[in-house]
């Protein structure tokens, strides 16, 4: 029972560093230069916004937040095709119209409290992925292009020069 309570307490701190990390990020990540095209039109084909910046401290973009969503882009996202950039902010913007990060943390919870179960570990990230195609699956039905969509995944998936090492990385893994 006590290496079980501890590594709760363990999990439930590294998530709580992962948290300040994001915070951090939010405060350090540069606004999105206003006036992009391909922004806009995905904001209006969603129907949401949220607030968009770009860092070089992501390689993929992270939604995050609630009340005060927050999307950050890596700092190459200017330099890419608009309509890479429209797919791309179209997926972030329909996570927040979920509201998909309330049930990010509510899982990365779970995780943490029953950290020894590999089952749980399992069915986590089984219903992450699911998450994320049925998004792939919507923003190709508004974009009503898989091509385009499938180009702007591989372009964010070109390999990182380095590693992301910091504790935010518990929700920037995927």
């Amino acid at each position: 029972a006590a290496v079980i309570g501890i590594g709760v307490m363990v999990r439930l701190a590294w998530l709580g560093l992962g948290l300040r990390g994001l915070a951090q990020l939010r405060v350090t990540a540069a606004p999105l230069a206003p006036g992009g095209r391909a922004v806009t039109e995905a904001q209006e084909l969603v129907g949401v916004t949220a607030d968009l910046r770009a860092t070089p401290d992501v390689k993929a973009p992270v939604t995050f937040g609630v009340r005060r969503p927050v999307v950050l882009l890596p700092h190459e996202f200017a330099t890419f095709d608009p309509n890479h950039q429209r797919a791309i902010v179209c997926h972030e913007l329909l996570h927040v119209r979920r509201r998909d990060w309330r049930a990010t943390v509510l899982e990365e919870l779970l995780r943490s409290l029953t950290w020894f179960h590999p089952a749980i570990w399992i069915l986590i990230d089984q219903i992450q992925l699911a998450r994320e195609q049925v998004v792939d699956e919507q923003v190709v039905a508004l974009m009503r292009t898989r091509d385009l969509y499938l180009d702007a995944l591989l372009r964010l998936a070109a390999p990182a020069p380095q590693p992301i090492l910091q504790p935010a990385s518990l929700f920037l893994r995927k």
